[in-house]
């Protein structure tokens, strides 16, 4: 017989109950120093956090960003939407007098655009490898538009991202959590 980990509970539990029936709380998720008799006998005045097991494959720590940094990234999505649109569709975004020979590269950069909004919902889903497909995209982006004597603002784009994702929130930037 073993006692419930949850310190409100302490029900009596058959080895083999992965979860207590009476609090719901996992037994598996967690794990008890056994080599402290008096830390198993009185959990309460301990935080759990000395109890968890991270070789669960389940157990994922919580990850917050900046406000500031979520609304970015949302109006980044949004940005690259419209932008993708209209890049797409430059005859009815701009007119009949569009030319002819510049609706390729038009169409190019929708596509860039495609690729920005898979890396930035990467960077909401915690992945590094969304910043590294975002600077790969603006770099060769920024090319495109020296080819056609535009200035390269997706190469300012890259510097601007990265210190955005340095932004901290409770002492850890987003770049810090980024895996």
């Amino acid at each position: 017989m073993k006692l419930c980990i949850n310190s409100g509970c302490k029900h009596e539990l058959d080895d083999y109950q992965e979860r207590c029936p009476y609090c719901g709380w996992s037994q598996k998720s967690f794990k008890i120093d056994k080599s402290d008799e008096k830390r198993n006998a009185d959990l309460s005045n301990t935080t759990f956090d000395q109890y968890i097991d991270f070789s669960n494959e389940a157990f994922v720590p919580h990850k917050e960003r900046n406000a500031f940094v979520s609304i970015w990234l949302y109006f980044s999505i949004v940005a690259n939407v419209l932008v993708s649109l209209i890049n797409f569709f430059p005859k009815q975004a701009w007119g009949s007098n569009y030319p002819d020979a510049a609706i390729p590269l038009s169409i190019v950069s929708g596509v860039f655009g495609v690729i920005n909004i898979i890396a930035i919902v990467m960077l909401l889903n915690w992945r590094k490898s969304g910043f590294l497909l975002l600077t790969i995209s603006s770099i060769i982006g920024g090319l495109l538009a020296m080819l056609t004597s535009s200035f390269p603002v997706g190469l300012l784009g890259i510097v601007v991202w990265y210190f955005i994702l340095q932004i901290k929130k409770e002492g850890k930037s987003c770049w810090e959590q980024l895996s």
